[in-house]
């Protein structure tokens, strides 16, 4: 089967490199986060003097967060990663009071045992304070919506790598095998996603839709390199909870192929949805997929601007979310040439075909 042409570097990065950035299992790799941009701030993670419990909220996200979080702190691309481990360290070591690796894999699965316990913590701290106090069942609403959207991600993640890592040595194929098979179900579940994004917190509830937006972009990486049925399954449910876009439908033998240039359709229907149509003098498939990619992404960034509006001005979740932001609008600004490089490798590998 003829592979479809690799898109250049910089498309790829668009693609992969948004993701929610939640920790992975042990021996997992986890996401890089953005590539730097001016508007990251270098904030830590619970900015000091916020509300207790609140602040305890904001530093578990951060840990679960993973590179997306250090990226939006100002992080290097080479310390992302190091960043990440040690806010989960740092967690740790606030809920149990030392180094404990054990503890440590136990928070970045975000473990039911240690979710509880945060919630314990969480609703113990906001009951002595002013600020928390009348908020708390909304910080332990959004703590646990988290949760379960974290915990989905990462399920998600070994799925989609294990397929990948599959496909390394095999040809890639559009019929699934067997890991893909089994893949299905981790990558659809979107229960937890759903949740958070339509969540009701009071006033903490821009910041609950900021952390689910996120955390649907994820889909956007997961089924980077996946075979098209994996990529409908990745970011279908995703697509339609954020842009009202329901995922097309797919042979119910999960052995069978996709039918050709509907992954195509499917995500220029989405970006049209988004507010970002691809443009009709973009003709040719592959000139047409990163003006629907880059479409998609520039109405993610939409609606993170329009969450910002809602958030208190200054504060941890409003500098991470304009730090994506920005990070978005950079690769949207990008797509024109990206898509024009494409249609001119296209034609000239056109004209050696007909030499």
């Amino acid at each position: 089967m003829k592979r479809s042409p690799r898109l250049p570097v910089l498309f790829a990065l668009a693609s992969s490199l948004l993701g929610c950035g939640a920790p992975l299992p042990p021996g997992q790799v986890p996401n890089e986060g953005l590539a730097p941009t001016s508007a990251a701030s270098a904030a830590p993670a619970t900015a000091p003097g916020s509300a207790p419990g609140h602040a305890l909220l904001l530093q578990a996200s951060a840990c679960w967060f993973g590179g997306m979080w250090s990226d939006a702190e100002g992080a290097a691309p080479d310390e992302r990663r190091a960043g990440a481990e040690k806010r989960c360290q740092a967690l740790v070591a606030r809920l149990y009071g030392a180094d404990d690796r054990a503890r440590l894999d136990e928070v970045r699965l975000v473990s039911a045992p240690v979710v509880d316990r945060l919630a314990a913590e969480i609703d113990r701290l906001a009951g002595q304070d002013g600020v928390d106090g009348h908020r708390k069942e909304a910080l332990g609403k959004v703590l646990r919506a988290v949760a379960a959207a974290q915990r989905e991600t990462n399920e998600a993640h070994v799925a989609a790598d294990t397929v990948k890592q599959d496909l390394k040595s095999h040809e890639e194929r559009e019929a699934l095998s067997r890991d893909e098979t089994l893949a299905v179900k981790p990558l659809r579940a979107h229960a937890g996603l759903e949740a958070l994004l339509r969540l009701d917190a009071g006033e903490l509830t821009a910041e609950a839709h900021v952390m689910g937006l996120m955390c649907a972009m994820d889909r956007m990486e997961l089924a980077r390199a996946l075979p098209k049925h994996l990529k409908v399954y990745a970011v279908g449910d995703a697509y339609q909870l954020v842009f009202g876009v329901a995922p097309p439908s797919v042979p119910e033998d999960a052995m069978a192929k996709l039918k050709p240039g509907l992954w195509l359709a499917y995500l220029t229907d989405v970006a049209r949805a988004a507010g970002h149509a691809v443009p009709d003098k973009a003709t040719i498939p592959r000139e047409r997929e990163p003006w629907a990619w880059g479409g998609v992404l520039a109405g993610f960034s939409d609606k993170l601007k329009a969450d910002v509006a809602k958030l208190a001005a200054g504060g941890v979740i409003s500098r991470v979310t304009r730090a994506i932001t920005a990070r978005l609008d950079v690769e949207w600004a990008e797509i024109p040439s990206v898509a024009a490089s494409q249609r001119t490798m296209e034609e000239r590998e056109e004209k050696a075909r007909k030499r």
